[in-house]
């Protein structure tokens, strides 16, 4: 057993860099590492958001995470992130974003075969590195799914809108169904991105507490915090996860 802690992951944007989106008008200075250090937690996904960004530098400021990852979008991606795991042994999985998203034609399944990623999935392990891949509930109606998920080593779960009480346990419900097998964990946002407004503190509560009972469950193995660049806005949500953390992080599970 290992303290809940050793659990958690940070989604990481570079800071900052939301302001002016998704309703977010307020300034952030938490930056990835200090999101990590904020939660106690183990490891952290850099996400750059379209921006350009140098990997090395980027990986340099992460030396102290425990565990990192990095999303990607190509098959240049895979190719970077193995080029990068031979300087930062902390550097563990890459993880496909929005690859089931159809509005992210020119990056998503349309553009890789089954046997292709396979074959990058192969690459990645020879590397040291893991494949997982972003799952959103809202593409459960998206059958092309089913061909894909199990070539990953592990999925995510990420609820977009703020869901109610029993719309999360039931996406989770159907999720751990369909995923049966597999290594998994579950996104919680701190923000509501999909109403462009905040999160409340008792729907991220009722997540993590729920949350809790899977790693316990052993149905996932991890639980990741989403971002670090709501942090330091004095949302209640955000807060609430720390003190969330601060309460549960220590316990065995």
């Amino acid at each position: 057993m290992e303290a809940l802690k050793n659990k958690l992951w940070i989604w990481g944007h570079p800071t900052n860099s939301l302001k002016g989106i998704f309703g977010l008008t307020k300034t952030s200075t938490v930056s990835v590492v200090d999101a990590v250090n904020e939660f106690g937690a183990v490891g952290a996904i850099y996400v750059p958001m379209g921006r350009p960004c140098y990997r090395p530098s980027i990986n340099a400021d992460m030396h102290t995470v425990k565990k990192t990852g990095w999303s990607m979008e190509s098959e240049k991606d895979v190719l970077d992130l193995i080029e990068q795991k031979k300087e930062w042994d902390n550097l563990k999985i890459g993880i496909y974003d929005d690859f089931f998203s159809e509005a992210n034609a020119q990056s998503n399944f349309t553009q890789y075969s089954v046997e292709k990623m396979i074959e990058l999935r192969e690459k990645m392990h020879e590397a040291g590195l893991e494949m997982w891949v972003v799952f959103y509930t809202m593409q459960i109606d998206l059958d092309v799914w089913k061909d894909y998920l199990k070539v990953f080593d592990g999925v995510t779960l990420w609820l977009w809108d703020e869901p109610t009480n029993e719309e999360f346990d039931e996406k989770c419900k159907w999720f751990f169904k369909e995923t049966e097998g597999q290594r998994r964990m579950i996104g919680c946002y701190l923000y509501n991105f999909g109403k462009e407004k905040e999160a409340t503190k008792e729907s991220v509560r009722y997540q993590l507490d729920r949350n809790l009972e899977f790693v316990k469950d052993n149905k996932i193995e991890g639980i990741i915090l989403h971002t670090n660049v709501v942090g330091g806005m004095s949302f209640e949500a955000y807060d609430e996860a720390k003190l969330w953390v601060k309460e549960h992080g220590e316990e065995l599970v």
